[in-house]
């Protein structure tokens, strides 16, 4: 969740200088022809009309003429007053107001209007989607990542749920700062010499959006591959895993056109996520594909 503040000085560089009576200028939005007037970014704007050149609200559309902040991937408008009075969004922070279609959930989480519109809210959704996501996953890799077991089951579960579960995979931390939608676990077992994995177990976060659980979905499949295929998966580091089910995620998304996944997987705040996924986008530049699957069967680190 990319969020910056700016500041609005003023009126936006008011043309102060005294113009010669010779001198014209042409308003962008009425096109008169006035002497004096406003210059924004390069456009001039007439007293009347100068409102219009400056940012309006995403969530109140009201024009903003002092401190605002950008939110979200796409980078959306919003005023002090919306950004501080309204609860936020889990997933991307824009105001989740019950005005305009947010949801407050009874976990304690709140979404805005866009993400309530797609979100998945049930379990029949989320299995449907991880099916989709394999799918997916399938048309980037082909066999080469196909699972040697199936997955035990795929549950969509609340916050509370999703804590519960995530609290023995060293990922609870990321799931209070709102950066973990997904949860993998994997169990190995040992007896005298034999060793084996247990079928995974899938916990998805409920009312994450559709195009958003996709994304989630292929890296938790991706988690269930390496753990199967990794000669010693419980040594790897966190680094390694994220970014490798990230960067599974990254092609999965890039071969199916999803742009605005692609920006989320690449914010800088991503922590091992993103540092992951950069240094896997590097091997992959280095070694091929080819040469990144086999980097993650063998290596502990990255």
């Amino acid at each position: 969740m990319n969020m910056r503040l700016w500041a609005i000085l003023g009126l936006i560089f008011l043309c102060l200088n005294s113009l010669s009576a010779n001198e014209n200028f042409v308003c962008t939005v009425c096109q008169k022809h006035v002497s004096r007037g406003f210059t924004v970014k390069g456009s001039f704007y007439c007293p009347d009309h100068v409102e219009s050149a400056l940012p309006r609200c995403y969530n109140c559309d009201q024009p903003i003429s002092g401190r605002y902040h950008e939110v979200s991937e796409r980078k959306l408008s919003i005023c002090s007053t919306c950004r501080e009075k309204i609860p936020q969004c889990f997933l991307c922070s824009l105001p989740a107001d019950p005005q305009r279609g947010g949801e407050a959930l009874r976990d304690g989480r709140h979404v805005c209007a866009d993400d309530s519109k797609l979100a998945v809210k049930t379990a029949q959704q989320a299995r449907r989607l991880f099916q989709q996501a394999e799918g997916e996953v399938r048309d980037t890799f082909g066999s080469a990542l196909r699972l040697k077991d199936p997955i035990a089951r795929v549950e969509l579960v609340d916050l509370k749920g999703f804590e519960r579960a995530a609290a023995g995979s060293g990922h609870i931390n990321g799931v209070k700062a709102g950066k973990v939608l997904g949860v993998t676990t994997v169990v190995f077992v040992s007896r005298g010499e034999e060793k084996w994995l247990e079928p995974a177990v899938i916990h998805l976060l409920d009312h994450v959006s559709s195009r958003r659980m996709l994304s989630v979905s292929a890296h938790e499949y991706a988690h269930v591959w390496q753990a199967q295929h990794h000669r010693d998966y419980a040594q790897t580091k966190p680094i390694l895993r994220e970014g490798f089910a990230e960067w599974v995620a990254y092609k999965v998304a890039q071969r199916h056109g999803r742009q605005d996944q692609m920006t989320v997987m690449m914010n800088p705040n991503g922590g091992d996520y993103y540092l992951g996924l950069r240094k896997f986008l590097e091997l992959e530049r280095q070694r091929g594909v080819e040469g990144v699957l086999t980097y993650a069967k063998k290596a502990t680190k990255i």
